[in-house]
């Protein structure tokens, strides 16, 4: 789960965890106002480890007993806790299919900034709590370019050098870096040119990007991860992942890399690993529309995930992933239980099990926020509507109560809501067509015209947003009007008649 400003809280590394999520990133934090402003730091330094009152919560009732036993001068047995797998090599914690136990490891924290002494002074205080510190430098917002940092800083190696090298040689905890591929230097650059221009411009900038690798590995960079698009290329202007790119720099180096971009469906991700060879992939859009996009079935996490087992980290001798892999095992088969939609009573009922699903998820995500609150509202709010969009973009009443919603309660009724409104189309769907019994993933699938021509839902998903709006429009440039050979002319066929002739 990549690091998302607002969004990779702790309650959403919780949910992603339970479906497919191994390694985790805290949201982009500002490492100046982390280490300077104490009320900041408070709000948004969310870890399982740092924040022992949430769990208590939860497990207030298991307290409860255990006390009430101790009083009487009952004491368990040693080794229990041994066999039921709840303490892992290196005395980390496992699921144990408990509800109340939650599993967040391991987890990088990421910081912004510019100062090498302020990155390093924030980090200190927290290295102990994360298995590694990750400085943002692929960030293409505008406020990073006003602040300056993120992707404004890719065109300033010695300065990024700088920063490495410093947190390497003082942090006790290994460094990470999160780049995107490297900008022109000259506006220009970026402007419309001959194909043969920009073939050379393309070759010049991966050379540019793989020397910044270099360094990034040369300074002490532990583990890289790369997006393969420019700053520039974002939101309207997305365009297609450079994975070839990402590739030539896992060839490169010698650290381990991690592929971003263009991983919207678990199949993308394994696509994305074949492709470029890379030692993982990560998530941020994909998983902010869809958290279950690392769990091989979209209905429920049953089956193990491929995806899991990180296999490098080899700087953290103290992470045993092996347990790793006997704790998801049990986690996703205990937590199936919790949400499972079997696909047969979808596909029977003409039950949409992607929608369906997203809506259950949503409220399990809202169940983990009761436990675990977010530092705003926000932060479920968003959720709320990039999960939920395809079912918010048809209902406005539900948007507008989203919009104004701050409490629980409110969130919930909007999830019940949209799940409702769910059921209600599909059945209406299932029982238009009985004799075509359950046509299942229906809200997957394509909806015939009666011209017969097939066409996608009309509202798409929240990944697809900038996505479908720019192949709607490339569509539209590449269309040509029809134009009439001939038109008569009004002024007659004395003088003019090739006045109104066309050629096509």
């Amino acid at each position: 789960m990549a690091p998302m400003v607002d969004a990779s809280e702790l309650a959403f590394r919780l949910l992603g965890r339970r479906y497919g999520v191994d390694l985790a990133y805290t949201p982009m934090l500002h490492s100046r106002l982390f280490l300077d402003d104490s009320k900041y730091r408070a709000l948004h330094w969310q870890t399982l480890r740092s924040s022992p009152s949430w769990t208590q919560a939860s497990c207030s009732e298991e307290e409860d007993v255990q006390e009430e036993g101790e009083e009487e001068g009952e004491e368990e047995e040693e080794g229990e806790e041994g066999e039921e797998g709840e303490v892992s090599e290196g005395g980390r914690s496992q699921w144990t299919g408990d509800e109340s136990q939650e599993f967040d490891e391991p987890v990088f924290v990421q910081f912004c900034g510019d100062s090498p002494a302020t990155l390093l002074a924030a980090a200190q205080l927290v290295e102990d709590e994360v298995e590694a510190v990750d400085v943002n430098f692929g960030c293409p917002q505008g406020i990073a370019r006003r602040g300056h940092y993120g992707a404004f800083l890719l065109n300033e190696p010695e300065l990024l050098v700088d920063i490495v090298s410093t947190l390497h040689k003082h942090l006790k905890t290994p460094v990470t870096c999160k780049m995107r591929k490297v900008s022109p230097r000259n506006p220009r650059d970026a402007l419309p040119r001959s194909e043969a221009a920009l073939v050379l411009d393309e070759e010049r900038r991966l050379q540019d990007t793989l020397r910044l690798c270099d360094a990034f590995e040369a300074a002490g960079c532990a583990c890289l991860c790369i997006h393969g698009r420019t700053k520039e290329e974002k939101a309207a202007f997305v365009g297609p992942c450079d994975w070839l790119a990402i590739r030539h720099v896992k060839q490169r180096l010698s650290i381990p890399v991690i592929a971003n971009g263009a991983v919207e469906t678990y199949e993308d991700a394994l696509r994305c690993l074949e492709f470029t060879g890379a030692d993982a992939v990560m998530s941020a859009e994909g998983l902010l529309d869809n958290p279950m996009l690392f769990a091989p079935s979209r209905f429920a996490p049953s089956s193990f995930c491929a995806l899991s087992f990180p296999s490098f980290l080899p700087f953290s001798p103290f992470l045993s992933f092996s347990p790793l892999r006997d704790s998801l095992r049990g986690r996703l088969s205990a937590s199936s239980r919790l949400h499972a939609v079997p696909r047969a009573s979808c596909e029977f009922l003409g039950l949409s099990p992607g929608l369906l699903q997203r809506c259950l998820v949503m409220q399990e995500y809202l169940d983990l926020c009761m436990r675990f609150p977010p530092p705003h509202p926000s932060f479920v709010k968003s959720h709320l509507f990039r999960c939920l969009h395809p079912v918010l973009a048809e209902h406005e009443e539900l948007r507008n109560s989203l919009g104004k919603a701050v409490e629980y309660t409110e969130f919930s009724a909007i999830v019940d809501a949209a799940t409702a409104h769910v059921k209600e189309r599909e059945f209406s769907r299932w029982a238009a067509k009985p004799h075509e019994g359950g046509r299942g993933e229906t809200g997957r699938r394509h909806e015939e015209t009666h011209t017969g021509e097939s066409q996608e839902a009309p509202h798409p998903t929240w990944y697809r947003r900038h996505r479908t709006n720019l192949a709607r429009a490339q569509k539209k440039e590449t269309e040509t009007k029809e134009v009439p050979l001939w038109e008569p002319s009004e002024e007659g066929a004395d003088g003019d008649v090739f006045s109104n002739l066309f050629f096509a």
